[in-house]
């Protein structure tokens, strides 16, 4: 799907198939992306604001620049996903699998939770991979 610029604010997206979806620079503040399928989608500078993605499947997905400020990714698939530079404050990754995961350069990470989440080779802000858990 190609999806750039779209405005999808509280959007009703939960359990669609969004897998390789090119969502550059839209806006899906308060969307319901839960049970989603996002394999592989590019998040590049996007506002995922209060976004609802819990139990989604993010594997390979791209949130680099991404506004993720008070999103609840609970029990998602975040393996390989990358969130460079992206904001994160406010966000739960509780319970959420982040092997392999790049937060290089991401901020907000004092104000995230990540309670439960699992780690492996997990980027972290400062460059380094971890497999325990840094949030």
């Amino acid at each position: 799907a190609y999806l750039r610029y779209a405005d999808l604010t509280n959007a009703h997206l939960n359990y669609s198939d969004l897998s390789n979806a090119n969502l550059y620079q839209a806006v899906l503040t308060n969307a319901d992306l839960r049970y989603a399928d996002l394999t592989n989608a590019y998040f590049g500078n996007v506002f995922l604001t209060n976004a609802d993605l819990r139990y989604a499947d993010l594997t390979d997905a791209s949130f680099y620049l991404a506004f993720l400020n008070g999103a609840d990714l609970y029990a998602a698939d975040c393996t390989d996903a990358y969130f460079s530079y992206a904001a994160i404050s406010g966000a739960n990754f509780n319970s959420t699998d982040l092997k392999f995961a790049d937060f290089t350069g991401a901020t907000g990470t004092t104000g995230a939770t990540f309670s439960n989440s699992y780690w492996h080779q997990t980027e972290w802000t400062d460059g380094v991979k971890y497999d325990s858990n840094q949030g």
